[in-house]
């Protein structure tokens, strides 16, 4: 828009300022905004060149403004040549100029300052977004760790119930193993008592049979000593009757040829007597051989069943004793093995390790690990086999001595052949509160976590301390 006095005194001035064309900036950089703004949230770059677009805006409306005046005060100069009315005109123009100048620029400012508003209302509405964004999945991420957590307790729920029923079927295998060494120590006592009995009447047998062989023996001394008796008595007889004989045949010397036949068959006869006496000697010499070898053959079968019965005996003993040495062997495997469990969890050095590499290697552990059975550096305070600490343990009694004398105990096995700034190091990777954090704080339960990453603090702040004395 322009403004011009119509004078008909004065021709009109040329000047530099009239007929020059301008257009409007906001329509012009107006495609400009737009495109920047359908881009999505504005970055750095963006806000900048918004920025100089509205200096550029201001400075046109400016350089307007100004050619408007000048275009003015020229024409006025032109058609009115009164020093008077010129300054008149002039004072009015500048006025008027001013005040233009300043509704310009307010209205530039009012603009800049709905640029501004709506700038930030775009990056309230983007944090907005990005906070309801960050939020769902902060609430994906919780219900995550949530379903992870509850499939881990009801892994271990499974693992516990898999190690119990592991734990009872093994305590019924040993009590069926026991079960059947008993039994079979009582068939193999019930089996030497038996043996031991059959060699007891296997030795009556023996003594009975040597009784009879005994008195069959005597019987026939004594069958030999009537037999002799008898043989004497007709050998004496005998001697008798050859003596009449002889008497007879110096008496009756007459009488000879009479008897000779009688005699004749008296002397065959006392032959026949005299055979019949040598064959039951022989028969007797037969019948004594035959009980001497009847005697020997008993006394061999006596001696082979008594051989037979040590032989037995010697390996059933020998049965019975490897059997209870066996058994004396895993009762004492068994026991030893216990002792070992027992000093493994009555240790407190090696307790403290295995718990710290099962936190480090298990994957398992999601939200079961607890205040109390944590894996302190800590030995004076009273805790049960599990290492588990009393229900008044707080991180108030982690103090720097208890932590030093744990760390240092001369009956810590790990550390043996360590210097002290070896295992403090160690500790000190341990016990990092970033590596603490990442590491531990998803194993603890609900609640115990704050307890654990403050007594893990005070552990963190010993160590440095021991590393800076050491």
């Amino acid at each position: 828009m322009s403004h011009s006095f119509k004078t008909p005194q004065s021709p009109r001035p040329a000047s530099e300022f009239i007929d020059q064309v301008y257009f409007d900036y906001d329509d012009a950089a107006q495609p400009f905004v737009d495109a920047l703004k359908a881009k999505g949230p504005l970055d750095a770059e963006a806000q900048i060149a918004l920025q100089r677009l509205a200096e550029f805006r201001v400075a046109a409306i400016a350089r307007q403004s100004y050619h408007k005046e000048a275009a003015i005060i020229e024409r006025a100069i032109a058609e009115a040549p009164q020093r008077e009315r010129l300054l008149k005109l002039r004072r009015a123009v500048e006025a008027k100029r001013r005040r233009r100048l300043q509704e310009n620029h307010d209205k530039a400012r009012q603009r800049q300052a709905e640029l501004r508003k709506k700038h930030r209302r775009a990056v309230e509405e983007e944090q907005r977004k990005r906070a309801e964004r960050a939020e769902a999945m902060e609430r994906q991420r919780i219900e995550k760790e949530n379903a992870e957590r509850e499939a881990a307790l009801e892994h271990i729920r499974q693992l516990h119930c898999r190690r119990m029923k592991d734990l009872a079927l093994k305590r019924q295998q040993e009590a069926d193993m026991h079960r059947r060494a008993a039994l079979q120590y009582e068939r193999e006592r019930a089996e030497r008592v038996r043996v031991a009995q059959e060699a007891e009447k296997a030795a009556r047998r023996e003594r009975a049979e040597r009784a009879r062989v005994a008195q069959e023996r005597e019987k026939a001394i004594r069958r030999e000593r009537t037999d002799r008796e008898r043989m004497a008595q007709q050998e004496e007889a005998a001697r008798v009757r050859m003596a009449q004989e002889a008497a007879r045949r110096a008496h009756a010397e007459r009488e000879r040829v009479a008897q000779e036949a009688e005699e004749t068959a008296r002397r065959a006869r006392m032959a026949q007597e005299a055979e019949e006496i040598a064959r039951r000697a022989r028969m007797a010499q037969e019948a004594e051989e035959i009980a001497r070898r009847a005697r020997m053959e008993q006394e061999r079968i006596a001696q082979e069943a008594a051989r037979r019965a040590h032989a037995e005996r010697e390996r059933m003993a020998q049965e019975a004793e490897e059997t209870a040495r066996r058994a004396r062997m895993e009762q004492e495997q068994r026991q030893r093995q216990t002792r070992e469990v027992a000093d493994q969890l009555s240790d407190p050095f090696d307790l403290y390790e295995r718990k710290w590499a099962e936190l480090k290697t298990s994957r398992e552990l999601k939200n079961v690990v607890g205040f109390h059975e944590f894996p302190f550096p800590i030995t004076d305070i009273r805790s049960d086999a599990a290492g588990i600490m009393p229900a008044d343990f707080t991180p108030g009694d982690i103090s720097y001595e208890r932590v030093r004398d744990f760390l240092f105990h001369p009956s810590r096995r790990s550390i043996e052949g360590k210097t002290k700034r070896e295992v403090l190091r160690a500790e000190a990777l341990r016990w990092h509160p970033d590596k603490f954090d990442a590491l531990i704080c998803s194993k603890m339960r609900d609640g115990d976590w704050d307890k654990t990453k403050e007594a893990g603090g005070l552990v963190a702040r010993w160590v440095t301390r021991l590393m800076k004395e050491a």
